[in-house]
């Protein structure tokens, strides 16, 4: 079982591999094996990947991962993994589906390393179930002194977001105006086949909004 940092050092490629997850990294790396030669399966529980993208697009990407030969489950969340005697790994769905596999690649997502800094011995608000450091809209962690960027907080987790997000921090915190991080229009991009950009409200959003 690994994720996508033990993902790009394998020894080998991987006969056949479950990618599990339905974000950004899922859909690359079942694109990156599956360039390579693998079977490759991805399971995922919404029904169709990229949360967050338009829903035609979404649907567009799924349609083109069945039509280049990947298996794609969608609407099925794993419910074990056993190892048999030849080292192969067995997956078993909540939908009774079973799939035979070299590798099982974790990429549902992350937490940050934020447990053994002692935050809560300085009284930092954290999430207690994902371990994100809660700050308010300047970047200001509950005590006065202490700030928190990128990926550590309950915010967008992309890198420009963070870069975005630290050069607003050090507006207020060195200069005599305050700057809040915008994120009304967040680029962002999926590195599949195709590849995905977008930028701003989606359909939906937009809908909502006027």
């Amino acid at each position: 079982v690994i994720t996508s940092d033990e993902a790009l050092a394998l020894p080998k490629k991987p006969e056949t591999i479950v990618v599990l997850g339905g974000g950004y990294i899922a859909v690359e790396f079942a694109g990156y094996f599956h360039g390579y030669g693998s079977e490759v399966h991805i399971v995922y529980r919404a029904d169709s990947p990229l949360r967050g993208f338009d829903e035609d697009v979404r649907e567009h990407i799924q349609d083109l991962l069945k039509a280049k030969g990947i298996h794609v489950h969608s609407g099925e969340s794993p419910l074990s993994i056993e190892e048999a005697a030849d080292g192969k790994l067995k997956l078993k769905t909540d939908k009774g589906t079973e799939i035979v596999a070299d590798n099982v690649m974790f990429a549902t997502g992350r937490k940050p390393n934020s447990a053994e800094l002692g935050l809560e011995n300085v009284g930092v608000k954290m999430d207690p179930k994902s371990g994100k450091i809660l700050v308010d809209d300047y970047s200001r962690t509950n005590v006065e002194s202490i700030f928190a960027i990128g990926d550590v907080t309950d915010r967008i987790a992309l890198t420009p977001v963070a870069l975005m997000e630290g050069m607003a921090m050090a507006r207020t915190m060195f200069t005599d105006s305050s700057q809040k991080p915008d994120y009304e229009n967040v680029p962002s991009a999926v590195f599949s086949q195709p590849q995905i950009g977008s930028c701003g409200l989606t359909e939906a959003q937009a809908a909502k909004k006027y």
